[in-house]
């Protein structure tokens, strides 16, 4: 997985090389129950108001055992080190723009692989849930991937959600 994550970072920033100067990168975090994703994000604009995106993330796993059923033993043995989490592409356009101020939606698919827990049971006597992983281990999910940016200057601000965890993640960025 290392290896997955050191090749798709290096492929963004070569495109950020190669690209022109309509581009912007962008750090994400989304955070649910047990896990902590930090990622990367790049849009590329081709014209003045479209852009594709294309984004990685990946997981810390910080899990309480005494709460999850049905956990792989790679997450529990590898639990404090980045895995690879999801994979998104899509489309960005820019719908208001005002001198230095811009609106843009986006629109694209999502690709996960990792850990999704849902609670199961509530424990009324400790007062917790007890939650199981509803992605098995070698199956994939796909979302679709939506989300809203604003472009202040240079800076970006953003929030996306996403159907295949139904979560959101916020973004935060520069543009060149």
């Amino acid at each position: 997985m290392k290896t997955i994550n050191f090749i798709s970072i290096t492929v963004i920033f070569f495109c950020l090389e190669l690209s022109g100067q309509n581009k912007n990168i962008m750090l994400t975090y989304q955070q649910s129950k047990f896990i902590y994703s930090p990622g990367l994000e790049f849009n590329y604009f081709f014209n003045e108001k479209t852009a594709i995106n294309l984004g990685i993330n990946s997981f810390i796993f910080e899990y309480e055992p005494s709460q999850l059923v049905n956990i792989s033993n790679h997450y529990i043995t590898n639990h404090n080190h980045l895995h690879f989490y999801n994979f998104n592409i899509g489309l960005c356009y820019v719908f208001f723009n005002y001198k230095s101020f811009k609106i843009s939606g986006l629109i694209g698919g999502k690709w996960s692989y990792g850990p999704h827990f849902k609670p199961l049971y509530f424990y009324e006597d400790g007062n917790y849930y007890i939650y199981y992983d509803s992605a098995i281990e070698g199956q994939s999910d796909f979302g679709i991937d939506t989300g809203i940016f604003s472009y202040i200057g240079r800076f970006i601000l953003g929030v996306k959600f996403s159907t295949d965890n139904n979560k959101l993640r916020y973004s935060i960025g520069w543009a060149f």
